[in-house]
């Protein structure tokens, strides 16, 4: 373990970063949450370090991290069913509420169709934009299409939201909470899956949060499911690759991160 007199590195950390690691290693029994940094981290001595004294911090403190002063803005039900945005965007229903945002599903007035509405929750705006940016960019029959980002003024105030495909199926996280699936079927939707990520690969794209939370199993009138990847919201601009002499923000789910990117 490196000591914690360290000093501090001189470009400061992604603060999403540090929190992640911090919430992922509180999360560790005590005393397994030395092994677990040096796990996660143990390429990265400046940032082991600057954890780890995070860490012990918070245990001096009972919780003052995590239990900040201020309360997070609430977030409960920034749309409501009926509501219509922008004069065009009519809400149905809540179907999926996470981290970092709402889904609704949603009926577009002016195109006569049924979509997928996103809300991004307080913190997380700045992630919308480059979701529509990446995702619109590809088009394959395992990447769920992302139509527009706009913005809406509430009584709550504005909320920025993108328009989505919609589909009809659950995420592969709520099927696989039921218990395994058939060898067979797991081996299509990997196939499938890898597919959609070559694909993004071919246009210098990488997904950065991949996990079966964003994996959705479409339903088919025939019985036939079709695994989409959603949630392009992490994934680096094309024209930034990683360098020795830069790095890139980091986020993500910490069970799911490659070791590169910690």
């Amino acid at each position: 373990m490196p000591p914690l007199n360290k000093p501090l590195p001189s470009e400061p950390f992604d603060d999403e970063l540090l929190m992640n690691l911090v919430e992922a290693a509180l999360a560790q029994p005590p005393h397994a949450r030395r092994a677990f940094l040096e796990s996660a981290a143990e390429h990265d001595p400046a940032l082991l370090a600057t954890v780890w004294n995070l860490i012990q911090a918070e245990e001096r403190m009972a919780g003052f991290l995590t239990s900040p002063l201020i309360p997070p803005l609430l977030f409960d039900d920034p749309f409501s069913p009926g509501q219509i945005l922008l004069d065009r965007f009519r809400i149905v229903r809540e179907i999926a509420r996470g981290g970092m945002g709402i889904v609704y599903e949603a009926f577009d007035e002016r195109l006569q169709r049924r979509i997928a509405l996103k809300c991004a929750q307080p913190g997380f705006r700045r992630r919308l934009p480059p979701e529509v940016r990446n995702a619109s960019t590809l088009s394959h029959p395992n990447i769920c299409k992302t139509y527009e980002l706009h913005t809406a003024s509430t009584p709550q105030g504005e909320y920025d939201f993108l328009t989505m495909e919609y589909l009809e199926g659950e995420s592969l996280a709520q099927v696989l909470r039921r218990g395994p699936l058939p060898e067979p079927v797991a081996r299509q939707i990997a196939l499938q899956i890898c597919d959609a990520l070559a694909e993004a690969h071919r246009h210098h794209i990488v997904h950065g949060d991949l996990k079966a939370a964003n994996i959705l199993l479409a339903s088919h009138p025939d019985g036939s499911t079709r695994p989409l990847i959603t949630d392009f919201g992490l994934a680096p601009p094309e024209e930034i690759a990683p360098s020795p002499f830069f790095s890139i923000p980091k986020g993500g789910t910490p069970d799911y991160m490659a070791p590169e990117l910690w």
